[in-house]
């Protein structure tokens, strides 16, 4: 498979979709937000459809108050996986971090609808909606 990487070189790679993520999932850990970014999008330039790259990188953008590009990755993800919960209530924190309670509170009751014993969707629902 030949991919063309941020660096501008172009191999021959054999290297599995999820040591990129791995990968960026360790950047991250390190609060090292832009070096994970590129992680993952190594990931999926190797394995498009792959969602929880697309759910990691929008962790490492809303780390770093991208919140816009956050929700587009969330978004990613969860056109490839529509019942990834934790990606709807990652959206929802977003719209929250953008002062847009109504957008939230609709991610969170689907992340609700998709998982009802998800405690986090309905603490943070109860968050916005009371606080």
């Amino acid at each position: 498979m030949s991919a063309r990487f941020l660096n501008g070189s172009s191999l021959e790679w054999r290297i599995y979709d999820k040591f990129w993520k791995n990968k960026g999932v360790c950047f991250n850990s390190l609060k090292l937000y832009e070096e994970a970014i590129q992680e993952f999008d190594k990931a999926i330039v190797i394995q498009p459809s792959y969602y929880f790259a697309y759910h990691k990188k929008g962790n490492s953008l809303y780390n770093l108050q991208r919140y816009d590009e956050a929700i587009e990755c969330y978004d990613k993800a969860i056109q490839k996986n529509p019942s990834d919960s934790l990606a709807w209530l990652n959206k929802g924190t977003a719209f929250c971090q953008m002062n847009e309670y109504e957008k939230a509170i609709s991610c969170f009751d689907t992340a609700i609808e998709l998982n009802p014993m998800f405690f986090s969707a309905f603490h943070k629902k109860v968050l916005v909606i009371y606080f």
